[in-house]
């Protein structure tokens, strides 16, 4: 890590946590420029003046970040690791639905026609190879793979919207004969809130453990924070 970057994103996040510090202590800029920068207040118009110059300092510190070596070089592999961990909890998400629709033949919120469909067929196939005296009877639904997917014709793999994604799915039946195991690839349309909700997981999932995180997006989310108090402290001192 270049020493210069590193030096950049401590100068903001310090410049941050400044801000955030003096609006959560509700300690007055006016006074604390008077003791930083030996500036003292001019008139009762000061108190906005100096969230101003506090704003600029910010947005020129953001400025410099934006364009560090630092940050475009974490770009991607912090992206990659997005898709990775997203994929992760579709999966999770898509092996208790299976888990429902295993149990009860319906796994609410999703559209599971396709599935259901795909799942007679192999239960009748088995049935008639055993003879028609089988009793085939689905024992598990395994999810291998899943993926962002595209529909008509739209753009596919990760830039693909995450509302309708792919699964490779083991299927398992028991019957007389055994278990026997079928693999098919499904796509499922996933609702609004279950998007919002993947979503929000692996975001936090980043936050708390993806070290690329802590580099990029920690500084981003504590700019924007201290950007807003600094237009509402504008807001109520102007």
């Amino acid at each position: 890590m270049d020493d210069e970057d590193s030096k950049i994103r401590r100068n903001l996040v310090a410049a941050c946590m400044l801000i955030l510090l003096a609006g959560w202590l509700r300690a007055p800029l006016d006074v604390l420029s008077e003791q930083l920068l030996k500036l003292k207040p001019v008139g009762p118009d000061f108190a906005w003046r100096v969230w101003i110059a506090a704003g600029a300092a910010l947005v020129y510190f953001a400025l410099r970040f934006r364009f560090s070596s630092e940050n475009l070089d974490a770009l991607h592999p912090l992206e990659v690791e997005y898709f990775t961990v997203e994929k992760r909890i579709v999966a999770s998400y898509l092996a208790r639905r299976m888990a429902k629709f295993v149990r009860v033949g319906a796994a609410r919120p999703l559209d599971t026609g396709a599935l259901s469909m795909f799942v007679e067929a192999q239960r009748r196939g088995i049935e008639q190879t055993q003879g028609g005296n089988g009793n085939a009877k689905l024992q598990r639904i395994t999810v291998a793979q899943t993926g962002r997917a595209a529909r008509q014709g739209g753009q596919a793999g990760e830039r693909a919207s995450l509302k309708f994604v792919e699964a490779d799915l083991t299927i398992w039946f028991s019957s007389n004969g055994g278990l026997a195991t079928n693999v098919v690839t499904l796509g499922f349309e996933l609702p609004a809130w279950v998007v919002a909700r993947i979503k929000l997981n692996t975001l936090a999932w980043m936050l708390m453990y993806s070290k690329a995180s802590t580099q990029i997006l920690l500084p981003w989310i504590l700019s924007a924070c201290a950007f807003l108090l600094v237009v509402y402290k504008v807001y109520r001192t102007w």
